[in-house]
């Protein structure tokens, strides 16, 4: 049994000449004789981080007769969404190549973006990263004059379908009226420091 948060499906196994017995590729509802290689080329083109890729595994692409592409994962919230899939290839000797494909809209647009890894390890530690403003306003300080103060929260979602958040605190109300950063677990915390740093009078 997967975890509520998990979506597991069903493979679609592709050979290089045309041939496939598809059972659900979730990723690529494209041309259903799709060769391996022009597969390879779209997963490649389409990652932003593909040139990170080792150049032996890459090499190794080249030698692909078949593939299979599955959802491992996914994770959707209010605002992000991200789903993690593995995709392996039959290679010429015989061996067996997997690559993970993270996708996931914590772009400044929203748009889906695509990262590609030769290993698990490697896309469990990437996140996606949303951030909402959730206060602001100008108070008087010590001093005479006003200051500015900004709360966000900022939210990431990990490749385990967990969330955690982050508080911000943006303000003003220091000595030369210079903007300062803080950063709190809890959202508690955050408006607590700045009551404290605001001193309305």
């Amino acid at each position: 049994m997967s975890d509520p948060g998990t979506t597991l499906s069903k493979h679609r196994v592709t050979c290089g000449d045309g041939l496939e017995t598809l059972l659900n590729d979730p990723q690529d509802p494209h041309d259903p004789h799709e060769t391996t290689e022009t597969h390879v080329e779209r997963l490649l083109g389409r990652a932003l981080n593909s040139f990170d890729l080792p150049d032996s595994t890459v090499e190794r692409l080249g030698t692909a007769l078949a593939h299979s592409s599955a959802l491992h994962s996914s994770h959707h919230s209010a605002t992000l969404r991200r789903s993690t899939y593995r995709h392996t290839y039959l290679l010429s000797d015989g061996s067996a190549l997997s690559l993970w494909e993270l996708t996931h809209n914590a772009g400044r647009d929203g748009a889906e973006q695509h990262e590609l890894y030769a290993e698990e390890s490697e896309a469990r530690l990437a996140f996606a990263h949303h951030i909402t403003q959730a206060f602001g306003r100008h108070c008087p300080v010590e001093g005479g004059r006003d200051a500015g103060f900004t709360l966000y929260e900022h939210q990431f979602l990990l490749l385990d379908g967990s969330e955690v958040s982050l508080w911000e605190v943006e303000h003003t109300a220091t000595p030369d009226g210079r903007h300062m950063c803080e950063v709190y677990e809890d959202e508690r915390a955050a408006r607590r420091a700045m009551e404290t740093r605001s001193r309305v009078r």
